[in-house]
Parts: structure tokens; C-alpha cells; sequence
């Protein structure tokens, strides 16, 4: 896994779902892909409820962004977007 990116991978609203990104360089894509089957990471019954529980401990007010940075980063980064995402929708 050491040789994966650390922005090659994203989760989606409102499935969850772990997928890549296009930060993948296309000659890693195969590999990148084979973790996220092999690992079962991409939508995976018990990976999705446990990032619903992540998200669901924000949205209720339970943890804070930073606590998810620290325990569920690829949740983190999902919230700080898609609120990046929203002020661009009223700015724009």
C-alpha cells in the first residue's frame, strides 16, 4: 500500500463509496484498483456502514471535523468538499 497515493482514492455522497480519483497516474490504475477489490474497501456492506456510522457521529453533532481527520480522513476530506462545494454554489 506504501506505493498507493494518498489523494488517489475519494468517498462519494450519498452512496459512500470508495473510489479513484483521477489523480491516479494511469500506468498505477490496475493496482490502485486491485486494492480496492481485493480489500474490499470500494462498497463493501460492513466498510459503507462503517463510514455511515463516521458520517452519521458528524452529522449529529458527535465528533467534529478534526476528530474525523483524525480517525476517518477520507470522511473529513468528503465534508470539507462538498462544504468548499456549497459557499462556491452562493458565491458563484
Amino acid at each position: 500500500m506504501r506505493d498507493l497515493g494518498e489523494d488517489w482514492f475519494e468517498v462519494l455522497l450519498p452512496s459512500l463509496q470508495l473510489v479513484l480519483t483521477d489523480k491516479v497516474p494511469p500506468q498505477q490504475r490496475k493496482k490502485a484498483q486491485f486494492t480496492l477489490e481485493r480489500l474490499r474497501l470500494q462498497d463493501d456492506e460492513r466498510v459503507l456502514r462503517q463510514r455511515q456510522s463516521w458520517y452519521q457521529l458528524y452529522l449529529d453533532g458527535d465528533i467534529t471535523l478534526q476528530g474525523l481527520e483524525k480517525r476517518a480522513p477520507l470522511i473529513a476530506v468528503l465534508l470539507k468538499n462538498s462544504r468548499e462545494h456549497k459557499w462556491r454554489q452562493y458565491f458563484s
